[in-house]
């Protein structure tokens, strides 16, 4: 499959699932610049991820198709680096001011390093 074609599909599906989520926060709902930094602070944490990555697997001399790296390397550093910008734009941003904020914000995160990692 073309690569714009995967793009596409990966960014409709992240857009349209940012809309369901960010239409159903009614009581105090999140201005969509936050939303939209939280997408681009994920994609930058997917890249950062691979080359972290690629980083570890150089440093400690082990091939990233290993047995045993993926999970216990790639795997925890993958979360830990999807949960930096969440936490980022916890201490620094306003708007994050009830616990389902944590909730809506890890979920754009995490669309948008899945939309970076296609």
């Amino acid at each position: 499959m073309p690569f714009w074609s995967v793009l596409g599909i990966s960014l409709a599906a992240a857009v349209g699932y940012g809309w369901l989520i960010a239409r159903h926060d009614r009581h105090d709902p999140e201005p969509w610049r936050m939303l939209m930094l939280a997408g681009m602070l994920g994609a930058g944490a997917g890249y950062a991820s691979g080359w972290v990555a690629d980083w570890l697997s150089k440093r400690l001399h082990v091939p990233l198709q290993s047995d045993w790296f993926p999970l216990l390397v790639i795997a925890p550093e993958e979360e830990l680096i999807k949960f930096l910008p969440v936490l980022l734009l916890f201490f620094f941003s306003r708007h994050f001011n009830d616990p389902f904020d944590g909730l809506i914000y890890g979920v754009f995160v995490g669309l948008g390093y899945s939309t970076e990692e296609a």
